[in-house]
């Protein structure tokens, strides 16, 4: 709903201040209504304001097309997180105040013999286990985390403001939850994940951890798989 505040004015008005707003109100039944506040101060001749005037605009449905294209582009469609890009673009938001989110640790991770999860339950059941996973990182991970469907059965994570003590508690818990049998519809197949991890308390970028990380993943696969590997920047592994 559209609404005008009452607007005073006097030729001896300077206008001297002027903003534009966005925010939401949430009605009582627990939705949320975006609106979008224009206004400005009005001061008189001796410099002291007297006046607010302004103007709020429901800007609901532009909110609602800019998320959904948001979700087209940066969501994964099968799993529901972030695909690629869209982990790049949350990423950059921690990246443009790297120093105040420290420490930071890459995650990478996929399934054991995904092929095998395919043949023995079918691409149905294989999208049921991405599924699986993608709702497992997300319940484990719901604070100060990026997550991600990186492509085919690769998963990233961006955790920040961590402690390694409890991204290894976090980690454990992972890989604890996915080695399980799984069933999908009358057909069940063991599934688990291998996770390589690095942890940097200083600024670096991406890139590095991630190559760093993938590093540690094939390491974790080629000394048993089922299971993780944290380190830290630069550590040998």
């Amino acid at each position: 709903m559209e609404f005008r505040l009452l607007r005073i004015y006097q030729e001896s008005f300077i206008t001297r201040m002027f903003s534009i707003r966005q925010g939401f109100h949430s009605h009582q039944k627990g939705d949320v209504q975006w609106y979008k506040m224009l206004s400005y101060v009005v001061y008189d001749s001796n410099h002291k304001p007297q006046h607010l005037i302004g103007k709020l605009i429901n800007v609901q449905k532009e909110i609602v097309e800019k998320q959904q294209i948001e979700n087209k582009a940066y969501r994964d469609p099968l799993t529901g997180i972030y695909n690629r890009e869209g982990f790049r673009s949350k990423l950059d938001s921690i990246y443009d105040e790297l120093e105040q989110k420290l420490p930071v640790t890459i995650v990478v991770m996929d399934f054991d013999s995904f092929k095998s999860v395919n043949d023995m339950l079918g691409h149905a059941g294989g999208d049921a286990a991405l599924k699986f996973l993608a709702d497992t990182l997300s319940k484990i991970f719901a604070r100060n985390a990026i997550v991600a469907r990186y492509g085919g059965d690769e998963f990233m994570l961006c955790l920040y403001e961590t402690q390694e003590e409890k991204v290894r508690e976090l980690l454990e818990e992972l890989v604890k939850e996915m080695d399980r049998v799984f069933t999908y519809q009358a057909l069940s197949h063991k599934i688990s994940i291998s996770v390589g991890a690095v942890l940097t308390n200083e600024p670096v970028g991406f890139e590095i951890l991630y190559k760093e990380a993938d590093k540690v993943l094939y390491y974790t696969k080629n000394h048993g798989k089922n299971g993780y590997h944290l380190i830290q920047h630069l550590e040998e592994i």
